[in-house]
């Protein structure tokens, strides 16, 4: 007990001294640390600890790993190493050699220049943390199995939160693949890997593990997403901590008696640490959900706080797809809505911010959990803008996140453009904050301490984050001015940074924003003035030189780089008259590399190549740069005639054809579409939510017509700079025709396609058929 008190007591805040810790004083620490972990080990192996206490000492590890980033070698702060092949999947390592008598195998990416004896005493220190984590995890678990009550809401939550910091995912939100790197081909002399003793002798040995028969799954966005499941997931086998975490989940998801509750609501109102200036202002009001029958779950009784970061800990852990813990995030939502509906309190938006973040990102890996992402962001809507469906709303103010903190603001674009929501009155207040938050000329954003959650001035990293949200919800001035606005003096802040600092890393901005950035300005077209010229220059210089020095980049990086430095060139050329022709060779073998894979049609994508082929059109599937279906015409071919697939593969050499790109968009092209009910599309079309009480076909329930997002409208840009005439066929269109109406379909396709001036079905002319709709009833096409 005494152990776990003191772990806890140096894991709590200190008053943080101007200075960095000497090196004598950091040694000594990670001395101590790592005789208190070895004493740690023994005693949970002993099973000496309570429930509490080891959740106590694994929230107290949690904590000095999080301030000390050293203490910690997981995937996000090992040095990356290229593998030797692009067209694999699977991870590399390079182990240092460099002492003749050590084997660098336990601090992956560590600096060469490491003594034997801190590599021997980093390798320790790593085996002996790696272990009790492990070790906590499974006494957890056991203790949960036997008896989950034993342990208090406070307790697990403190404990979620630990292995959501300790055991981060290692996948972006939504991939079904690690990030990959490519190998570059250095023009700079690199430097030499040999031992300076033994010239002659490697002073390192490299290790890859490929993924065999994995296929490739990048996007042209940091952020990938694919419409259906065509290809193979990484699998990855449970962990101890992935079951601990379902062990929580199923714990939280218990029911709980009215006897220990009382018949109050429960908890939240005794949370009372923040500042009211930082809390949503609630209205009390009756409404129906009173007379719904009272439900209790051991979730339900935590505090916001305590929500947020169990949410938060799912979300970060990357464990949204198995039952209990998709159970216990619609629970999470669930309970977020009856509060905020209740206003028996007032939350902070920091909680609301990171529930919300938390739910766009676990719906991005499970679209199951998309409804209750959505349940919660209309009801922040209610509440900060006063729209929905109460009659009397009270007053809001002008600027109703005035008193939200930079980092909510973040958190809300960025789950709203992971779950392609197009809420436009919430984005539009927000964005209209955040012109208010850019930094002032003169005045960095990189000054600010990172840990200062009520800051008002936003990072530059930030903005980039903005940016790709509203890139990738295509937000342009046709939505509102708001955010053309906040796009351009957004950009103009960044490049006078840039000037006065002398790069973009000086104010922040590393290779994952830069390829963002450029992503984005060119989603936007925001690179004609001379400020956004200017920044694009930088950022493509930059990320060269870059790419030299470390011989390696981000493959993802690389796509999205080449998007913007194809459509910058054709339409503003000077703005890229300094990349290097080396770094535009590069990134051109590697997106032609990407859109050469072996690539699987989806399910609708089939169904309408058989429409063509039944039709007599002759066409490929999957051409280059991810064509769905390519026709190519000669100058004065028919449709039905003269034309085979060969001329389809020959096209590139023939420039007088005429090419047309049939793309099949489904699903996740579009922002989402959103009924009244708070119900989601599907990508089967259905409604996420549950079943509609309007009927599929309702007027009261038919969403509005949904966006092309960013990524979709880019692609269809760089294929129409290529000769391409794109012809897009919605899902929502081509979903209303039954599987069986071949007729349908056809006749669908001619109109679009415009193939034949006659279509024929048993000698009889059907291109203008209409179906009889008898008086005031709507068919499925209304």
């Amino acid at each position: 007990a005494n152990l776990v008190c003191a772990l806890t007591l140096s894991a709590k805040p200190q008053v943080s001294s101007s200075s960095p810790p000497s090196a004598a004083a950091q040694q000594a620490f990670t001395s101590s640390f790592l005789a208190i972990l070895e004493i740690l080990r023994d005693m949970v192996s002993l099973n000496l600890l309570t429930g509490r206490q080891l959740c106590n000492a694994i929230w107290a590890v949690a904590k000095l790993c999080d301030r000390h980033a050293t203490l910690l070698v997981n995937d996000s702060t090992k040095q990356q190493v290229a593998l030797s092949s692009d067209d694999q999947f699977g991870i590399a390592e390079e182990w240092s050699l460099e002492d003749e008598d050590v084997l660098d195998h336990g601090n992956v990416g560590s600096k060469k220049n490491n003594s034997p004896q801190q590599q021997k005493q980093q390798q320790s220190q790593q085996e002996v943390l790696q272990h009790v984590i492990d070790q906590i995890a499974v006494a957890l678990t056991a203790k949960l199995q036997a008896n989950s009550t034993v342990i208090k809401n406070g307790e697990l939550c403190m404990a979620c939160w630990a292995y959501g910091i300790l055991r981060e995912r290692n996948r972006p939100p939504g991939w079904k693949t690690r990030p990959r790197l490519g190998q570059v081909p250095r023009r700079k002399p690199a430097a030499a890997k040999t031992s300076s003793t033994f010239s002659s002798v490697a002073s390192f040995v490299r290790f890859e593990q490929w993924d065999m028969g994995q296929t490739s799954s990048s996007s042209s966005s940091s952020f990938s997403f694919q419409d259906d499941d065509d290809n193979a997931e990484e699998e990855i086998p449970m962990s101890v901590s992935d079951i601990l975490f379902d062990e929580i989940a199923m714990a939280l998801c218990q029911p709980v008696s009215m006897d220990r509750l009382g018949a109050h609501q429960p908890a939240s109102v005794a949370e009372s640490n923040d500042d009211d200036a930082n809390k949503i202002e609630m209205d009390h009001h009756d409404d129906e959900e009173d007379d719904e029958p009272f439900f209790q779950q051991r979730i339900d009784t935590c505090r916001w706080s305590e929500l947020a970061n169990v949410a938060w800990a799912f979300a970060t852990h990357g464990w949204s797809s198995s039952e209990s813990a998709e159970q216990l995030l619609s629970s999470i939502s669930r309970e977020t809505v009856q509060r905020l509906h209740r206003g028996l309190d007032k939350p902070a938006s920091r909680d609301i911010a990171q529930l919300i973040w938390s739910l766009g990102i676990a719906q991005s890996d499970n679209f199951r959990l998309a409804h209750a992402l959505i349940h919660v962001v209309q009801a922040l809507r209610e509440k900060v803008c006063g729209s929905g469906s109460s009659q009397q709303q009270p007053q809001q103010p002008q600027r109703p996140f005035a008193y939200w903190s930079c980092a909510d603001l973040v958190q809300v674009a960025l789950s709203l453009a992971h779950a392609r929501l197009d809420e436009q009155e919430l984005l539009r207040a927000l964005y209209q904050e955040a012109i208010r938050r850019l930094p002032q000329e003169g005045v960095g954003s990189t000054t600010a301490l990172s840990g200062d959650h009520n800051r008002k001035t936003l990072f530059f990293w930030e903005i980039t984050i903005l940016l790709w949200a509203q890139a990738r919800l295509h937000l342009t001035e046709a939505q509102s001015p708001s955010f053309a606005s906040f796009a351009t003096k957004a950009i103009a802040s960044i490049q006078a940074a840039a000037v006065a600092k002398g790069d973009l890393d000086s104010i922040g901005l590393g290779a994952q924003e830069k390829a963002n950035l450029a992503w984005s300005m060119v989603i936007l077209e925001q690179y004609q003035t001379p400020e956004a010229a200017d920044l694009i220059s930088r950022i493509f210089v930059e990320a060269a030189s870059e790419c030299d020095d470390q011989g390696c980049m981000q493959l993802e990086h690389a796509h999205q780089m080449w998007q913007a430095l194809f459509l910058v060139q054709h339409e503003n050329p000077d703005a890229v008259a300094q990349t290097p022709d080396w770094f535009y060779d590069y990134l051109q073998s590697k997106w032609k590399q990407e859109k050469a894979r072996p690539k699987l049609s989806s399910a609708r994508h089939r169904a309408l190549s058989q429409a063509l082929t039944q039709m007599g059109v002759a066409h490929l599937n999957e051409h280059d740069e991810d064509i769905d279906v390519a026709i190519v015409l000669k100058p004065n071919a028919m449709w039905t005639h003269q034309t085979t697939t060969k001329d389809a593969e020959q096209s590139s050499s023939v420039p007088d054809n005429i090419r047309v790109a049939v793309e099949f968009d489904g699903p996740n092209h579009f922002t989402r579409q959103v009924t009244e009910d708070g119900s989601g599309e599907s990508n089967s079309g259905k409604a996420e939510g549950g079943p509609s009480t309007g009927g599929p076909f309702s007027s009261a329930n038919k969403p509005p017509p949904p966006r092309s997002l960013g990524h979709s409208v880019l692609k269809y840009r760089l294929l129409k700079k290529q000769g391409w005439n794109v012809i897009r066929v919605p899902y929502y269109e081509f979903d209303k025709i039954p599987f069986w109406a071949s007729m349908e379909r056809q006749r669908y396709l001619q109109r679009l396609l415009k193939t034949h001036s006659v279509l024929k079905f048993s000698e009889r002319d059907i291109s203008q058929y209409q179906p009889h709709v008898i008086a005031d009833r709507k068919s499925r096409f209304d």
